[in-house]
């Protein structure tokens, strides 16, 4: 959303305030809590001066909020962030909503019972850098071993290690 509209105000012909709102990209993706109060000012002036800028910021915080609220509540609120979501005329938004439509069931079994797919993606990233560091393996069973000895934690002492 943030780069739709700083492309959009770059092609209007304004570069200086283009160049500014490039600048708010580590800001927006901040949680408010972690503002310090001379951003929170920052974001309250992004609602003058961009309000979709500013719609998308809020709605990024207040589906963050939702999926922080406890399993019945939070049916509720994600049905009313759904609705703005799909009202708001905000592309990935309403892209968005309609992702949450079709897995809601599975993203409120995780706001529910608390799982995540974390772990499998930790261990799919460290295979990759295992994979990476290698520059391939001749042998699978030996690329195996080498994942089964990284993420089980088990090492041999080696003599230069010590």
């Amino acid at each position: 959303m943030r780069r739709e509209e700083w492309n959009r105000l770059r092609r209007n012909g304004g570069a200086k305030v283009a160049k500014e709102f490039k600048g708010l990209r580590w800001l927006l993706l901040r949680n408010w809590e972690n503002l310090s109060p001379a951003q929170k000012g920052v974001i309250r002036d992004l609602e003058k001066a961009n309000k979709r800028a500013f719609r998308a910021w809020q709605l990024k915080e207040e589906l963050r909020d939702v999926m922080q609220m406890a399993p019945a509540k939070a049916k509720q609120a994600l049905d009313d962030w759904l609705y703005f979501a799909s009202r708001s005329r905000l592309e990935p938004f309403v892209k968005l909503a309609r992702t949450i439509r079709h897995y809601r069931e599975s993203i409120e079994a995780t706001n529910e019972w608390g799982f995540t797919n974390g772990i499998a993606e930790s261990n799919n990233a460290a295979i990759g850098r295992i994979r990476s560091a290698a520059r391939g393996f001749r042998d699978p069973e030996s690329f195996i071993t080498m994942i089964m000895l990284a993420r089980s934690g088990i090492a041999p002492s080696l003599p230069w290690a010590t």
